[in-house]
């Protein structure tokens, strides 16, 4: 048996009173929205639905990537390492240890 798959951005709906699809949601400050979608004669299946509702829905922007670990850490190493080796030995070790998958070096 296949599972439905799961949306986040909403739900769709069939109004069998009207024979509409409607696209349920919530937008940006909490409150509750709907959109009529369709007639159940133009889209006859719930994923023929959600196709035009993606039709619809503006493409998400992609979130800004951050600094890499790796650059987190020679940052780190410029700035806040001090110069006295044996310190220095210890907490680049540590850093390579804890941070990086297989050990690999910096």
């Amino acid at each position: 048996m296949r599972r439905t798959a799961r949306h986040a951005t909403g739900s769709v709906v069939p109004d069998k009173r009207r024979g509409t699809w409607n696209f349920f949601y919530y937008d940006t400050t909490g409150n509750r929205r709907s959109k009529l979608i369709g007639t159940r004669q133009e889209y006859p299946t719930k994923a023929s639905a959600w196709a035009a509702v993606e039709r619809l829905q503006p493409k998400a922007k992609a979130k800004p990537q951050g600094d890499t670990m790796a650059a987190l850490i020679a940052r780190y190493e410029s700035e806040r390492i001090p110069a006295r080796h044996s310190t220095r030995r210890f907490i680049v070790g540590f850093c390579v240890i804890t941070s990086y998958p297989s050990g690999a070096p910096l």
